[in-house]
């Protein structure tokens, strides 16, 4: 009998192994969209499942998800994209890193406690690019050849905070209210204005004050930290809580805020 409770037990243990590392959870889903693991299986589509490292998402032409991640991180993946979660470990550790690749169609991304504490280990990749980031709010536009919405190459809008565009023929910084450009054949360019095919959908109010939540908020390691009593919680940021008597409040359009012991969310 011991035995077998030790093999079971092992058995156990392996599984949860070779399970792939937890990278956030759905918050909300629109229209055509599917996600696949990193063995392009099928998963569930329903707000609250958990996505993990390997998941692939891809939206049609009306379909839109919005997810946060476990560093507090918030994606939102536009109509008729493709994003797949390369990477991503949140253990408060120097090592953390959130990489995400694009490869086609566009996502706003409000950076969490990765990229606040440790810039270097959040990426955005696409076809032609590598997006870094500084504490920032910004989306990523990707166009493929076949495309007839504008040049094909990498576009990377910032809200907030600043990015930076790398490719093999070199560098460029983009700052807040700028656009920049790389194609396969051109080295990143700032453009002279953003263009026209940066247009917010009908969930943009659910990303208001995000990111100006997350720059007030005071903390070191995962999401946002809980105290005793009147802690404030604006938007999608969601956070585990260790302490008795914690209020929520969730801002921003569609939102709203749970109070338990354990778990404060937003949804």
């Amino acid at each position: 009998m011991i035995r077998n409770l030790a093999c079971a037990l092992l058995l156990g243990f392996a599984c949860l192994a070779a399970q792939a590392q937890q990278a956030g959870r759905i918050d909300l889903i629109e229209g055509d969209v599917s996600i696949a693991d990193a063995k392009d299986r099928p998963k569930s589509l329903r707000v609250g499942d958990i996505l993990r490292q390997g998941d692939t998402v891809t939206t049609g032409k009306n379909g839109e998800i919005h997810m946060t991640l476990d560093d507090g991180s918030v994606v939102a993946v536009r109509p008729d994209a493709r994003m797949t979660i390369v990477r991503f470990q949140n253990k408060g550790m120097e090592s953390d890193s959130s990489v995400l690749a694009v490869a086609r169609g566009a996502l706003r991304t409000i950076t969490g406690w990765i990229g606040r504490r440790n810039p270097n280990g959040v990426r955005v990749r696409t076809p032609t690019a590598t997006i870094g980031v500084r504490g920032t709010d910004h989306e990523v536009f990707v166009i493929p050849s076949s495309s007839d919405k504008g040049e094909a190459g990498t576009y990377d809008k910032v809200n907030a905070g600043g990015t930076s565009i790398e490719s093999r023929r070199g560098t460029v910084d983009v700052a807040p209210g700028q656009a920049g450009f790389v194609s396969a054949s051109s080295a990143p360019v700032i453009l002279s204005s953003v263009p026209s095919f940066f247009q917010p959908t009908r969930n943009e109010g659910r990303l208001s004050g995000l990111n100006e939540a997350f720059q007030q908020t005071k903390g070191s390691r995962g999401a946002p930290q809980a105290g005793k009593g009147g802690t404030r919680i604006q938007g999608n940021t969601r956070i585990n809580a260790s302490a008795n008597d914690v209020s929520a409040v969730a801002a921003g359009q569609g939102n709203t805020a749970g109070n338990r012991v354990g778990a404060i969310g937003g949804d």
